[in-house]
């Protein structure tokens, strides 16, 4: 089934992000610090009725509640808050930038869009479990491709979209592109790259696909480096959530 149109394809560029929706989060906050600047938007000169100047204040944000579903061992282990891990070292790229992340980890080693292990969550059941209305950006990386078959992958993903839209509609979804993040783990295939693709381009709910193949990223890269190489694709979207006073 064909996705809504909430993404837009960037010309030259490897990542599809979020657009309309992102859009009008962004208008709302824009049209906020507007009127909390104290600028009249009433006409005028004579015969104009009185306008009451509201004093000028700082736009208000809020901690943009996150939840970042990954099988990686290193998240894992690390624990609820993800101190030393790539989704504990952005949040704290953020907040150093003043935007604040309320970050929840649902990590397990053997997750993943299709899993392999009858006993091992998928990550359509993480989201199940630990996505709740108020959360309003989910992060999906997977970096341990075993033997599943491409079309297995495109429907787990696609079920874990699903399970976001259905448990948060309003939710903003970053998926990181299947990528071999260390040397001694197998590349995923590019049936299972175009899979993953695919599923994100046809979610109903708005994703930023951050391709690192595309994009250069180092096999190997360091927790702090996958943090410091997502950040400049988060960090627009975390900004406009921060600011749009959805859950206020």
């Amino acid at each position: 089934m064909p996705g809504r149109d909430a993404r837009h394809r960037s010309t030259g560029s490897s990542r599809w992000t979020a657009g309309p929706r992102l859009g009008l989060i962004a208008c709302t906050a824009v049209l906020v610090g507007s009127c909390a600047s104290g600028g009249d938007v009433r006409g005028e000169g004579p015969g104009a009725p009185s306008a009451t100047v509201v004093p000028s204040t700082s736009a208000r944000t809020h901690p943009v509640t996150t939840v970042v579903v990954s099988d990686d061992p290193a998240v894992s282990a690390a624990g609820p808050t993800a101190t030393g891990a790539w989704p504990g070292e952005l949040a704290a790229l953020l907040e150093g930038s003043g935007t604040a992340l309320d970050l929840e980890v649902a990590a397990k080693d053997a997750a993943g869009f299709a899993v392999e292990d009858p006993a091992a969550p998928s990550f359509a059941d993480l989201v199940r479990d630990r996505v709740v209305h108020s959360t309003q950006l989910v992060v999906f990386s997977e970096t341990q491709f075993g033997s599943a078959a491409a079309p297995d992958v495109a429907q787990g993903a696609r079920e874990a979209f699903a399970a976001v839209e259905e448990a948060a509609p309003d939710a903003l979804i970053v998926v990181v592109a299947p990528w071999t993040s260390a040397p001694d783990l197998p590349a995923p295939t590019a049936e299972v790259r175009a899979a993953v693709h695919a599923a994100a381009q046809s979610a109903e709910v708005a994703v930023t696909y951050v391709d690192p193949v595309a994009d250069g990223w180092p096999t190997g890269a360091s927790q702090q480096q996958v943090a410091e190489l997502l950040l400049p694709d988060v960090a627009p979207l975390v900004t406009a959530l921060a600011g749009s006073g959805a859950f206020d």
